[in-house]
């Protein structure tokens, strides 16, 4: 046992040495990926890593190399670049996932899945810490403006403009001014596409400025030649005119575009003569790419004139230019790749001694290692799922168990709940029948009282008919006046009996209305309880675990959610334009009634994301970032 154990240690610290080695190596690559990508393709394409962290890094660097180089990215490419997103997620390292998520938004752009492409790019920004001062700016630049390329070819032209700005934004934050100015650029070509012309023209001047006081006046003269060629072909010569003075007036180099664009606008005022010198000028150039356009002038120019031989002259040579551009970028392709071919040959000349002896470590100690891993893996293996059963089945048992006795202790409590309330009920029907005597024993009084005002009248009558009544009769008046005074009396005391029970009948008839609420009440939790299954239980389970939630997780969840608030799901909708599948799946988990800490781990994000992504539902609904973060899940419970 002990020599198996020495044999073990020996070959991870082998392994250990092979992925410091390995680790190196990748830094010198990804050190001259910038500088020459289809070499360092080529270079990687041969490696194979052994350790999961150079895996990773790895695939992303490969397809990283093989993106700046141009060369189209395929289906299988995708592959590596999951499993390093896998890896890096759960490592935490959220730069390398955007990196990752970007390079798969670059994998779906080139196979033309434009939705998918986009939601990988959304991913890049949503993993940004914007609240950490090493935020990657510039990627996430990059990453809205390939989904604006995308939704640019979908014809999706307004959300095409709102991800333009946010890459222009974004480029200014990370400093890079020369993107910047090209997402500017951008933004005005999306104003051309959706016919906005006024757009064009106010900011295309803005643009132009911008370049020249950043000193750079070839961007300025790519651009307004630009601009200037759009407006001529619309038509709209004075906007061309003005575009090209603007240039004039704050830089006016000569370049050879800018004469090209200047001799077409001659030939739309129908000055000949003008436009064939700005073509003769275009034509000094050394730059083999302005030939064919500036012969193409003088041909429209000669055409003009009706000068069919020199037109005829003119054609021949564009032709001409156009079949040496054609060679001469065939003659650049042969340079480059005889380039990448003699770099890697340098490159694998200085690495050649250590792989030698990689591969040899490599054969020597392969054997021994793979029959121990497998053995020790098994072991392990086998004792872990069984541990892993046993407790998974005792926290079954144990909930299972919880729920049931606090859904008899529910049902207990109702029961006692529905007897008070009977109670309530016969106390509110007695009371209800003495208010009901009470009231016919005011309605016997007032009765015997007319009676006895009738009879005092007649009395009192009779004694002004006779002068002098007899003492009997005065004596009668006057007993009759004090049963008179003694019967309201008695009125008044039981109509203060009757208003008494009435109070008493309207405070008890409030406590029953409270003792319904609360029946209902405890009847809605009970009937919860009872619900109260695979969604959240799945979860809870999961958090035991120490593992993130899966698909078939969240839809027992959104399942559960919907059964016990119905409106829950469609409110949030409505509340929060748009909603992310992420945002909704953490405003269920705080509705069920989870801790943040909790929704990181089921998740399988950092707690930062998870308080940044509350912040952002808030402010989707509201329109203003909250006070603080209680404030964000009491309005998802109340909801």
């Amino acid at each position: 046992m002990n020599k198996l154990l020495c044999v073990f240690c020996s070959l991870m610290l082998f392994m250990g040495c092979n992925s410091s080695s390995m680790k190196v190596e990748l830094d010198t690559y990804e050190q001259d990926i910038e500088r020459e990508p289809r070499a360092t393709f080529e270079l990687l394409k041969g490696k194979q890593p052994v350790a999961s962290e150079d895996r990773a890094r790895h695939a992303l660097l490969l397809i990283k190399a093989k993106n700046l180089a141009y060369e189209r990215l395929e289906a299988q490419d995708s592959v590596g670049i999951m499993e390093a997103i896998g890896y890096y997620q759960k490592k935490r390292d959220t730069k390398q996932v955007m990196l990752g998520y970007y390079l798969l938004g670059s994998i779906y752009r080139d196979l033309g899945d434009a939705p998918r492409g986009i939601e990988a790019f959304n991913r890049v920004i949503e993993y940004a810490d914007t609240t950490n001062a090493d935020c990657d700016y510039q990627l996430m630049a990059r990453a809205e403006a390939q989904k604006s390329d995308l939704q640019r070819l979908q014809k999706i032209l307004t959300e095409a403009l709102n991800s333009t700005c946010r890459a222009e934004y974004y480029s200014w934050k990370a400093k890079d001014t020369l993107y910047a100015l090209d997402n500017r650029y951008g933004l005005i070509c999306i104003y051309a596409l959706n016919g906005n012309y006024q757009k064009v023209i106010n900011e295309s001047p803005r643009l132009i400025k911008q370049c020249l006081g950043l000193g750079d006046s070839l961007l300025a003269a790519k651009w307004a030649s630009s601009f200037a060629w759009f407006y001529l072909q619309n038509g709209m010569k004075e906007d061309a005119l003005k575009m090209l003075q603007l240039y004039e007036r704050y830089d006016g180099r000569s370049y050879p575009m800018y004469y090209g664009t200047k001799g077409e606008l001659f030939l739309a005022q129908h000055q000949p003569d003008s436009a064939e010198w700005c073509f003769r000028e275009e034509l000094k150039a050394t730059d083999w790419n302005n030939r064919q356009t500036a012969y193409r002038g003088l041909k429209k120019v000669f055409e003009l004139r009706h000068q069919t031989d020199s037109a005829l002259k003119y054609a021949t040579l564009q032709c001409e230019a156009v079949d040496s551009d054609y060679q001469h970028k065939v003659s650049e392709d042969i340079v480059r790749m005889e380039q990448v071919y003699n770099y890697e040959a340098e490159k694998e000349k200085v690495r050649q001694g250590e792989i030698r002896q990689q591969r040899m470590k490599w054969v020597a100690g392969l054997a021994g290692l793979v029959a121990i891993i497998v053995a020790l893996s098994a072991f392990i293996s086998f004792r872990l799922l069984r541990d892993r059963h046993r407790r998974n089945l005792l926290i079954q048992k144990n909930e299972s168990e919880r729920l049931k006795t606090q859904l008899a202790e529910k049902e207990k409590e109702l029961a006692q709940e529905e007897s008070k309330r009977r109670e309530a009920e016969s106390r509110a029907a007695k009371t209800e029948t003495n208010v009901l005597e009470i009231s016919t024993q005011l309605q016997q009084l007032e009765h015997e009282r007319e009676e006895l005002q009738r009879t005092l009248e007649t009395l009192k009558a009779v004694q002004l008919n006779d002068n002098e009544p007899p003492s009997d009769q005065k004596e009668r008046i006057q007993e009759l006046e004090q049963q008179l005074r003694e019967r309201d009396k008695d009125i008044k005391d039981v109509q203060n009996e009757m208003e008494r029970k009435k109070r008493e009948l309207l405070t008890q008839q409030e406590m029953m209305d409270k003792m319904e609420s609360t029946i209902e009440e405890y009847r809605e939790e009970a009937r919860s309880m009872e619900n109260y299954g695979d969604g959240v239980q799945q979860m809870r389970h999961q958090l035991t675990e120490r593992k993130h939630a899966t698909v078939r997780n969240w839809l027992a969840l959104q399942k559960q959610v919907v059964k016990l608030h119905p409106s829950f799901i469609k409110a949030m909708r409505a509340q929060v334009m748009p909603l992310l599948e992420s945002e909704l799946r953490i405003a269920m988990l705080i509705r069920m009634g989870f801790q943040p800490s909790e929704i990181a781990q089921l998740m399988d994000r950092s707690p930062q994301m998870v308080s940044m992504s509350r912040r952002r539902l808030y402010t989707k609904a509201f329109g203003k970032e909250p006070e603080e973060l209680k404030d964000v899940d009491d309005w998802i419970i109340g909801i």
